[in-house]
């Protein structure tokens, strides 16, 4: 399931989920490439101590995420169409720090997917799947002696239903099944007024699977979890 919007410490994936200036590579997209493979991004520099890695182009590390294609993406894999990884280099200091890494266009927040020398979680507003920029609140971990942390975004075009989960049903049928959350955040249900066993966030497309209980409606997210939520939260 996608983790709640407010503080979710980072390891890798959805599951858990200024300095240098930018590498030629990492910091240009060559944008007939990008526009050929269904994103449209400004080719040149985007900001001192950010790296932007376009489809096609090289991963800079390894990941793990619900939102890339099997899952997975290997160190110098492809960075699949729709998709762009975002890097921060940030100066490391004696206490948190909030950055901003910014989508390009098209894209939304997906996934924090590393966190090299550093914490990393999201600041309150910023929201998975919604949001065109991540602002992530870095802290230095026990013992670092590195000078400078590196965070790491993955961003996604989102599908016809709103969702960044690859792999799910496209096209005119997924669409007509699916609802979408309608709140900033809600807690997910195991039953009408039970123990909360996870949360969804707004935008979030679901899908009713048990019919309305007393002004309670049971739904699967696209992530696969299920459970109950006030009827009004979807729609």
């Amino acid at each position: 399931m996608l983790m709640p919007v407010p503080l979710m410490v980072v390891a890798f994936g959805l599951l858990t989920g200024k300095a240098a200036a930018a590498t030629a590579k990492g910091a240009m997209i060559k944008s007939a490439a990008a526009t050929a493979a269904g994103v449209a991004i400004t080719a040149g520099a985007v900001g001192v101590g950010v790296q932007v890695f376009g489809p096609g182009d090289p991963a800079p590390q390894a990941a793990r995420s619900r939102a890339l294609p099997s899952g997975t993406l290997a160190k110098g894999g492809a960075v699949p169409r729709d998709t762009a990884i975002v890097r921060r280099t940030v100066p490391r200091s004696a206490g948190a720090a909030t950055v901003a890494l910014d989508c390009p266009p098209g894209l939304r927040v997906a996934d924090l997917i590393g966190a090299r020398g550093a914490s990393a979680s999201y600041a309150r507003g910023t929201v998975v799947g919604v949001s065109r920029s991540a602002r992530v609140i870095v802290e230095p971990r026990p013992g670092a002696t590195a000078p400078r942390a590196v965070v790491t975004l993955l961003c996604k075009r989102p599908d016809a239903s709103g969702s960044i989960v690859s792999g799910r049903p496209r096209g005119r049928a997924a669409r007509a099944a699916t609802l979408q959350v309608r709140v900033t955040r809600a807690e997910l249900f195991e039953r009408p007024g039970g123990a909360a066993v996870g949360s969804v966030r707004l935008g979030q497309p679901v899908r009713a699977s048990g019919g309305v209980r007393g002004g309670w409606r049971r739904i699967t997210t696209d992530t696969g979890e299920a459970g109950w939520v006030r009827a009004r939260v979807v729609g």
